[in-house]
């Protein structure tokens, strides 16, 4: 079905496997994913889920999830750039649940060494920091994590908390546009 669209590039914002996936299920997820044709190529960003962090007995390391991720062809984007053409780059940040080494780079500091004349595709699992994302000039950031307000009152919790700062849809900022 998503070749079907002919999309030039393909964009998964985590949470595709949980800590109920098997490794098999795991692998077998990546490996259909990695089949998809695209020109551009295909893009991860973890969600909070994807590593298996809620419980203490996975079915996988983050190692076997990363191997079956990389081995199927999808480039794995953790807080660092990809120039895709002469003037589109994607940004991707590792999931503030549970960031590499504790911290993820700064919004900022990930844009060193961008072209800020491309589009600046950010993709994010949790739509958060979005002014600050606004002003450093991202063009347009792509989020998951809030399974658009399907498991209620969550979805509105969470925002009301300020954990999520958008539900779902999308939002145009002065220079950002934002799609949950």
């Amino acid at each position: 079905e998503i070749e079907a669209a002919k999309p030039d590039l393909v964009v998964l914002c985590g949470d595709l496997v949980d800590e109920r996936t098997t490794k098999e299920q795991m692998e077998e997820t990546m490996a259909v994913l990695g089949t998809i044709q695209c020109p551009l190529g295909i893009y991860f960003v973890h969600g909070n889920h994807d590593k298996a962090s809620y419980t203490q007995t996975p079915n996988f390391t983050l190692e076997e999830l990363e191997n079956a991720i990389d081995g199927s062809g999808i480039c794995i984007l953790t807080d660092r750039l990809e120039e895709v053409t002469e003037d589109l780059t994607l940004i991707g940040r590792d999931d503030r649940s549970t960031p590499k080494g504790g911290k993820r780079k700064e919004l900022e500091e990930l844009l060193e060494g961008a072209d800020r004349s491309d589009f600046l595709l950010l993709l994010d699992h949790q739509p958060c920091e979005l002014a600050e994302a606004d002003r450093q000039g991202y063009d347009l950031m792509l989020s998951g994590h809030t399974h658009a307000g399907q498991i209620w009152p969550t979805g509105l919790i969470s925002q009301a908390a300020g954990i999520v700062e958008m539900n779902y849809g999308q939002r145009k900022m002065d220079h950002l546009q934002v799609i949950v």
